[in-house]
């Protein structure tokens, strides 16, 4: 018999090799899971870092642990996240928790690794209520003194006298010279100095930029709130601009994404994609220049380009809740300034901008970004300005491939500008409006 003009016999033996074509197949899947599987998994660890076994709930309690170099880590108590740290160069992080509510806790680290989630093993800890403070005079003595004279010693034979004491000159109350000549000021005060308050400023990182000072302490973080606990941070008071960037290339060398590639994206015909000669210095094409833009937001940078720069300038980019509460505070404001949109506090599509969705009845005087600083009335309770509008911003977390971007941009509407609204895109994502600052 023939099927399809060949002998029965011939197609049997086809599908043979079909099958053992599907069994090596199914061998290789096999030895690919194991090889995952079996692939040395990060270790996460998760200790008491003070206190020991004497947890109070009224006292801060610091955990301490190790987690790959630079992960972003974050801390929960059963389901519920408490908080997020980085950790270091060498893998070390600490998360201070203000105060855990009395009774059993079931604590653990967890990093993503690649959309994997990696939990740290359990640490149980056991709070215990406050104590309440109690007054010395309610001790009992062994021989009550009774209510004489005698019972308090005469002032006279504790201290001097004040007849006998050098009356009080003005230069008992000068502070020695070398006090006076350096005051401190919000930019030159050291990072060990205590008393850090919102509003503080301090120039600090190798690029020498202002940065806002942070307070540890919880925030709620996303729609809805979720209570977020962070450990004091600084950030960036400015976008980064394309003259500091310029200093980074000139000193490093450095090469970004869009330079390498020869390409950037924009938006035309009503789609994004690749177009030619599109970089940091060259924001409109091959022969455009960024020379009356330098206090500008640099622009065309990749999440590879900015965490370089970060790097060398020795801090880093912000994680999302650091960015989040650096834009939001504790009170949970919808946008930087408060909770009342305002568009004259931002610089975002209107009726400047060159897109159908511009909001024609507001007008900020730009068409793409602002000169970094250009709206100071929109600035945080932090004083971090353009956390909304002027161009996306960078973060340092992830998700799988994706990085995350915050703030919205000149080129988008004003639903964007809130406070926690998140955009994704690939790490070596570039385009006209997306920027970054840093974090330390």
């Amino acid at each position: 018999m023939f099927l399809n003009n060949r002998p029965r016999y011939w197609v049997s033996w086809f599908d043979r090799w079909h099958l053992w074509l599907v069994l090596v197949l199914v061998l290789l899947l096999c030895i690919t899971l194991y090889l995952t599987m079996n692939a040395p998994i990060p270790n996460v660890s998760l200790s008491l870092a003070s206190a020991g076994a004497n947890l109070q709930s009224d006292k801060p309690i610091a955990l301490s642990g190790t987690a790959p170099a630079n992960s972003t880590v974050r801390l929960y108590d059963g389901d519920k996240m408490m908080g997020e740290t980085r950790a270091d160069v060498n893998g070390n992080y600490t998360l201070n928790l203000p105060n855990l509510a009395a009774g059993a806790h079931a604590l653990k680290a967890s990093i993503d690794l690649n959309g994997t989630r990696i939990d740290s093993p359990i640490l149980n800890a056991n709070v215990s209520a406050a104590v309440a403070a109690v007054s010395p005079t309610l001790a009992p003595t062994t021989t009550p003194v009774p209510p004489t004279a005698t019972q308090v010693p005469p002032t006279s034979t504790t201290i001097p006298p004040t007849t006998t004491r050098a009356p009080p000159t003005p230069t008992a109350t000068k502070l020695p010279p070398t006090a006076t000549p350096l005051p401190l000021t919000a930019t030159t005060v050291p990072s060990a100095t205590p008393n850090l308050t919102v509003g503080t400023v301090q120039r600090r990182g190798k690029d020498n930029t202002e940065m806002v000072y942070v307070p540890a302490g919880e925030f709620g973080m996303g729609d809805p709130a979720r209570s977020i606990s962070l450990n004091p941070f600084w950030m960036d008071k400015y976008e980064v601009t394309n003259e500091l960037f310029q200093q980074f290339v000139n000193t490093s060398g450095y090469k970004t994404d869009a330079e390498k590639q020869g390409w950037g994206f924009e938006f035309l015909n009503a789609k994004w994609q690749q177009s030619n000669g599109l970089a940091w210095l060259t924001p409109n094409g091959a022969n455009s220049s960024i020379s009356a833009k330098l206090k500008n937001p640099v622009v065309f940078v990749s999440w590879n380009d900015a965490n370089a720069y970060c790097t060398w300038a020795g801090k880093r980019l912000p994680t999302e809740a650091e960015w989040e509460k650096s834009a939001r505070g504790t009170d949970g404001r919808i946008y930087p300034w408060g909770n009342t949109w305002d568009g004259t506090k931002l610089n975002f599509c209107d009726t400047n901008c060159a897109f159908s969705w511009k909001d024609a009845s507001a007008n900020d005087q730009y068409a793409e970004s602002a000169p970094v600083g250009s709206f100071p009335q929109g600035a945080s309770v932090y004083g971090a300005n353009d956390l909304a509008g002027n161009v996306w911003e960078w973060t340092a977390e992830a998700s799988g491939q994706l990085k995350i971007l915050r703030g919205g941009a000149w080129s988008i509407d004003q639903s964007y500008a809130r406070t926690t609204n998140r955009f994704m895109a690939i790490t070596d994502y570039r385009e006209k409006s997306v920027g970054f600052r840093c974090a330390q």
